[in-house]
């Protein structure tokens, strides 16, 4: 498989976890379009949890850029989500004919729609083609070797 751009969406609580998984992902080759999840994150450690605020909407635009630049989606629902982001990250991928990964539990009945699920990380990094330890770098052309 070729390198693919990535948003990870979840929850705040989880995002510890997340940042893992985006170190793993960019190890195998990968870009990930979105930094919410940062600890260094400058703007998340600027926002008040006004949800109505400027702050918020830079955030919200800058989340949405992510999946917009990105070719697949993948959603974590290992940790309950306090607001929902995640859920309208989903939402806006799957207007946008994203590929989308659950790595979790369905929690909504638009989850659904996704063709792609996995009980946890260690399993999609098992199984998944996108978690596969191997990623192409010779542009897929085979070069008889």
């Amino acid at each position: 498989m070729k390198p693919k751009k990535i948003y990870l969406a979840g929850s705040f609580h989880g995002a510890e976890r997340i940042y893992e998984m985006a170190e793993d992902l960019e190890a195998l080759g990968h870009t990930i379009t979105g930094i919410w999840f940062q600890p260094h994150d400058p703007i998340e450690k600027m926002w008040d949890g006004n949800f109505g605020g400027r702050i918020a909407e830079v955030m919200a635009l800058r989340d949405l850029s992510g999946i917009d630049r990105c070719d697949i989606l993948i959603i974590d629902t290992l940790e309950p989500s306090s607001s929902g982001g995640r859920n309208v990250e989903l939402g806006y991928a799957l207007a946008k004919n994203k590929r989308i990964i659950l790595v979790g539990e369905p929690t909504t009945i638009f989850f659904s729609l996704i063709r792609e699920s996995y009980e946890n990380w260690d399993q999609f990094h098992a199984e998944s083609d996108v978690g596969a330890t191997r990623i192409e770098t010779t542009g897929g052309q085979d070069n008889g070797d």
